[in-house]
């Protein structure tokens, strides 16, 4: 951002309000607290994208980022200060024999300052010296005395010096215009400012900044790879993970049913289903479901593989379903394994009336792995569409068919129920 061309033209632009936002941010972050911050807020966001360990690492980095705003709210003030506080008018020479510096312009005339000053106007120089800030004009033009201890801090180009003055001010000196001995003068006096305001402390901090910049990015790109730290998980699971809460939690009055309608606010569900693994289903006596464990598989109108789910649940935990996608290759669609044969037997089955024979246990499980063939009748019910169910025959052994098993997982002396769906066609004996 530039200015206008002033008294000196090219140097006119280093007075501009851009310059001075950029500078005054590199002081503000060069400060020595702030260059230690800087390293710890690195450190700890490494750690925390690496590793993780939230408790440890979040609080640091809550603290840093109050801190941040506290400082960016400093340097926003302190650039506004030194905005409105800089000198109209680029000095020219160095008069020797005082007692601090006292810059002096180089031959202008006030009338000429006023008319040619890039920044400001004749009412900031009046300002000036109404406040008493040692400027007046003399033969050789704008005369300004700066104090031994009034710089702060500076910046020292071949062409230009600005100073940084406490009173928030700011004056910029044209050094093509000094001569060896005005130089020598000016450099002894700089010397006296303390360190952080130099330009070897701000050339090394530069350095430092940098240096923690490229190997805190480089460790957090490293982290972002996956299976190498915790940022790749969160990545993957921001990707692939989405989570919804269980409203039809209790699978006597709403069944497999509300499950998938829930998991559908989501996630854009398929109505072809089939397990890519299994159906394990815990749930209390009065059927608030307490955990679910499943991998479903979805299918378009044409046979055509959609995506996968991974569905979990943990009401101990969390009271949200998980869902994760993309967790299983392409597959074909396996009528043995469809889930529609599970939500309709659950609908019509007698669950509360099953669990109800376990007296005194405080959960149940439903199991589904599909069609499922039996060479034991103890446990097997025949169950049809209308919700009625039956023993097997007699001397019957050998059994198939859409097998839903109730058992109780808490319990492994207790036979589960295994009740077998008749599908659309197919009635039982």
């Amino acid at each position: 951002m530039g200015g206008r061309p002033g008294n000196t033209r090219d140097l006119s632009c280093e007075n501009s309000a851009g310059v001075l936002f950029r500078r005054t941010a590199l002081y503000v972050l060069t400060r020595p607290v702030n260059l230690a911050l800087y390293w710890l807020s690195w450190h700890h966001l490494c750690a925390l994208c690496r590793y993780g360990q939230r408790y440890r690492n979040v609080p640091v980095l809550a603290a840093c980022v109050l801190w941040w705003i506290g400082a960016t709210g400093y340097g926003l003030w302190l650039w506004g200060r030194y905005k409105k506080g800089r000198c109209p008018v680029v000095f020219g020479r160095i008069l020797l024999g005082e007692k601090g510096l006292v810059l002096a312009g180089a031959g202008e005339k006030a009338a000429d300052i006023e008319k040619t000053a890039d920044i400001g106007n004749a009412a900031d120089i009046g300002k000036t010296v109404d406040a008493g800030l040692n400027t007046a004009d003399g033969e050789d033009g704008l005369k300004r005395k700066i104090p031994e201890n009034a710089i702060k801090w500076y910046v020292k180009r071949r062409r230009f010096c600005q100073f940084f003055l406490r009173g928030k001010e700011v004056a910029l000196l044209d050094l093509r215009q000094l001569t060896g001995e005005e130089r020598d003068f000016l450099d002894v006096k700089l010397s006296a400012v303390r360190p952080p305001g130099k330009g070897p402390w701000r050339a090394a901090a530069g350095i430092f900044l940098a240096a923690v910049t490229l190997r805190g990015g480089w460790l957090v790109v490293q982290s972002a790879i996956p299976f190498q730290g915790r940022l790749a998980w969160f990545l993957e699971d921001l990707k692939d993970k989405r989570t919804c809460t269980l409203k039809h939690d209790n699978i006597y009055e709403y069944g497999i049913d509300g499950i998938l309608e829930d998991v559908r606010e989501k996630v854009d569900l398929p109505e072809n289903l089939c397990l890519a693994t299994s159906f394990n289903l815990h749930f209390a006596p009065d059927g608030e479901i307490l955990a679910l464990d499943t991998m479903l598989c979805g299918f378009d109108e044409e046979g055509n593989f959609v995506d996968s789910y991974l569905i979990g649940y943990n009401r101990a935990q969390s009271g949200k379903l998980t869902i994760y996608l993309h967790g299983a290759a392409e597959t074909s669609y396996d009528e043995s394994r469809a889930l529609e044969p599970l939500t309709e037997a659950v609908r019509v089955m007698p669950l509360r009336e099953t669990v109800a024979e376990w007296e005194g246990e405080q959960s149940f499980g439903i199991l589904y792995y599909g069609a499922q063939e039996w060479y034991s009748p103890e446990g097997i019910r025949l169950l049809d569409r209308d919700g009625d169910w039956q023993l097997p025959p007699y001397g019957k052994y050998t059994f198939s068919g859409y097998s839903i098993s109730v058992f109780c997982p808490e319990n492994d002396d207790l036979t589960p129920v295994r009740y077998l769906f008749a599908q659309r066609t197919q009635t039982w004996p």
